[in-house]
């Protein structure tokens, strides 16, 4: 597939046809195994210099000098990340990299006590939200933390929740009622994907 690549170019039609493929599955192929030289991307882990160059070019494409209170932007142009980056990594990479790890980091999760996980924090943005606080002040802890048996203390607890509260944009000017349904409506659809992942968050809300 390469070497017809190197003599067709992106005729990805031309190219399918030889593989009996759509001319969209030979394009994603190349477009997400090689660089412009025809070289494979970098397979590796990230390195600590990649991230800054990815941060850096995401805070480029966005026009900000700062990502803490942007890690739920949509719509960013991946490709245009990896061209001002100047990674050897594709367009997915940078995506996949940047939802699953690095804008975590940046909102401080690896702060997060006893072994909190993202899981965890969908489930208590679930029970927040069902619960119908008025605001922050009138939240059940001792309910919430009933639930979450992993967690030693109410700090621990009340420390976690104001890391994840954090991400929301501007979260300081904010009422509670605000940032929950923030959080519900750009935190959750990534653990809301199937009608199990809303039963089992209903279960634990319920139980």
């Amino acid at each position: 597939m390469k070497e017809l690549h190197k003599q067709f170019g992106n005729k990805w039609t031309k190219i399918g046809e030889k593989f009996h493929l759509y001319p969209k599955t030979i394009q994603r192929f190349i477009v997400e195994k090689y660089n412009t030289n025809g070289e494979p991307f970098n397979s590796n882990d990230w390195s600590r210099e990649e991230d800054k160059k990815l941060i850096e070019a995401i805070e480029q494409v966005l026009g900000t000098d700062g990502l803490k209170d942007k890690i739920f932007v949509k719509n960013i142009s991946w490709i245009k990340v990896q061209e001002i980056s100047g990674l050897n990594r594709s367009g997915s990479q940078c995506f996949n990299h940047w939802t699953r790890k690095l804008r975590w980091k940046l909102a401080n999760f690896d702060l997060l006590e006893d072994n909190w996980s993202k899981s965890d924090s969908s489930k208590l943005i679930y029970v927040l939200f069902k619960s119908n606080f008025d605001n922050e002040c009138h939240i059940d802890w001792d309910y919430i933390k009933e639930k979450f048996i992993n967690i030693t203390s109410f700090n621990n607890l009340i420390r976690n929740w104001r890391i994840i509260k954090s991400t929301v944009p501007q979260f300081e000017t904010k009422t509670y009622k605000q940032i929950i349904d923030f959080l519900f409506d750009n935190f959750m659809p990534h653990f809301m994907r199937t009608s199990d992942d809303l039963r089992l968050l209903e279960e634990f809300y319920n139980d």
